[in-house]
């Protein structure tokens, strides 16, 4: 019984360490996605207050309005990952399910129960005839 319930112990961690690969994998790539952007606008930034500090006021406006409308026309967006944790699977009452499942190795059928008797009563014999008189 302790093997059948560390193997099913087993299976549902190694089920669950999948689920959470399958839902973290494109969580990480959509953050490692973010990040890359994240870094272009920042070097962006910094060489836009560079040329603000060298050139003209005027110039830099006319700039800014053509590169304006470039960074509008590639708008990134990053797909969703809108997977979710089957929590049925992972989540209840695990000992009655695993009650459930061993109720046949627990239940005892009727040769058992013959055999148990079978024992006690020779015992017993044996405990009644080591009884002095």
């Amino acid at each position: 019984m302790h093997q059948i319930l560390t193997e099913k112990e087993q299976r549902l961690l190694r089920d669950l360490r999948e689920e959470e690969e399958r839902i973290l994998e494109p969580m990480e790539k959509n953050l490692r996605e973010i990040q890359e952007n994240l870094n272009s606008i920042e070097e962006k930034l910094s060489k836009l207050q560079k040329q603000m500090e060298q050139k003209d006021e005027l110039l830099f406006l006319k700039v800014g309005v053509s590169r304006k409308r470039r960074m509008s026309d590639a708008d990134p967006s990053l797909p969703l990952s809108d997977v979710a944790l089957p929590t049925g699977k992972f989540n209840g009452p695990l000992q009655y399910t695993m009650w459930r499942e061993m109720l046949h190795l627990i239940n005892p059928g009727k040769t058992l129960i013959l055999i148990f008797l079978i024992i006690n009563q020779l015992w017993m014999d044996k405990q009644v005839s080591k009884v002095p008189d």
